[in-house]
């Protein structure tokens, strides 16, 4: 903690040694419902409430409930009356409404779909069935591809995609397609290790039903003429493909979003990786025509990616909400290069919630055997 910033009997409110203001509240006990949604709410989603709350003959507050009058304000004396509640599931209740997840409560719409019993099922950690989007020492990862893949394997997955970079990012150790076939064998040599493993009844016991097994994926980079990286014959070797643009970032939005249609009209690209390619604090935002973007990747099937680094949360919220609402699939990756950084898929999974994204808008959430038809696929719906 850096510095307190007020204080009193129950309110506090202290600064981090990073920056970030914290404020505190002291909660009685067993009243903590309306607590919770006042501080987890926007501003916006709580004066939704307290309109509904006066609606109802309500002033709402953090505390709770108080009863009003003809004229609006709170009752006093013996016709004073407040209500609290537990839980937010009772307070949300106590107006009318189904519990709202707190990464709805922007005001949003979420309001009027628990009204009408339309709330989205939300997708959750445990729906992921693998991560696309992974590297190694190959490139520009820093643990070898079987320590990678051990640990995914022992996060519960079916699948993990390593998708180190290709030839043209030479600054990340790119890989040349004679390092490509180097890199299959590889992962060809695990798979059989895993595989055998399973059948003596030795794999982790994290491991699915259906078995675990690495995919042979690449980051293929859209060069700045709008080329992909690879050849076509090369491409259709891999499992799973997602491309990014990384170079010449500064092109007209014309070129840029050439660049990124070239990339999803490929027969052999899955994925868009970080479409934005922004970085937060360091680094804006591509200048695309995004209505288009969305509208190729709709039709084409191609996935838009919500990458879980915390630097990138990329596709943002309010993209990735809109790209869903015109019929495109997402993936939510880690972009790992450490193995502490698989775990940053909790990261995009938070970001899909509040995007109001469900398990089926998400292409990992599917087995392993209908991700790669997906993926083959692709071919026939370009």
């Amino acid at each position: 903690m850096d510095s307190v910033v007020n204080k009193g009997g129950y309110k506090a409110a202290v600064r981090l040694m990073r920056g970030p203001q914290v404020d505190l509240m002291v909660m009685p006990p067993g009243e903590a419902g309306t607590y919770r949604i006042h501080f987890t709410g926007s501003k916006e989603h709580n004066v939704r409430l307290r309109a509904m709350a006066r609606d109802q003959g309500w002033s709402l507050s953090e505390k709770g409930f108080l009863r009003i009058g003809d004229d609006g304000e709170p009752l006093t004396g013996d016709d004073a009356e407040l209500r609290t509640f537990a839980t937010e599931d009772d307070a949300y209740a106590f107006l009318g409404l189904p519990f709202i997840v707190p990464e709805l409560r922007e005001d949003h719409g979420e309001i009027e779909a628990a009204l009408a019993g339309r709330l989205p099922d939300l997708i959750d950690l445990a729906d992921l069935r693998g991560d696309l989007h992974s590297h190694s020492d190959w490139s520009d990862g820093h643990f070898p591809i079987d320590v990678m893949a051990d640990h995914a394997r022992r996060r519960g997955y079916a699948y993990q995609v390593l998708t180190d970079h290709t030839q043209s990012l030479a600054i990340a150790g790119g890989l040349t397609p004679d390092r490509v076939a180097q890199q299959a064998e590889i992962i060809a040599a695990l798979n059989a290790t895993y595989a055998a493993e399973e059948a003596a009844g030795t794999a982790p016991a994290e491991t699915p039903a259906e078995g675990f097994r690495l995919l042979h994926g690449c980051e293929l980079e859209i060069r700045a003429d709008g080329s992909l990286d690879y050849e076509d014959d090369l491409l259709a070797r891999f499992d799973v493909v997602v491309a990014s643009v990384h170079v010449s970032r500064r092109q007209s939005r014309a070129e840029l979003t050439r660049r990124t249609l070239n990339g999803i009209r490929s027969p052999h690209v899955d994925v868009i990786a970080h479409p934005s390619g922004r970085k937060i604090g360091q680094r804006d935002d591509l200048d695309l025509d995004w209505d288009a973007v969305y509208a190729e990747a709709a039709r084409t099937g191609t996935a838009l990616e919500m990458n879980g680094s915390p630097p990138r949360l990329d596709l943002a919220v309010e993209r990735a909400r809109r790209a869903v609402s015109v019929g495109c699939l997402l993936s939510i990756d880690s972009d790992a290069h450490y193995i502490k950084e698989l775990d940053y898929v909790r990261w995009g999974i938070s970001q899909a919630r509040r995007a109001w994204v469900t398990p089926a808008d998400v292409v990992n959430t599917r087995s392993r055997a209908d991700l790669l038809a997906w993926t083959a696929a692709k071919p026939e719906r370009v």
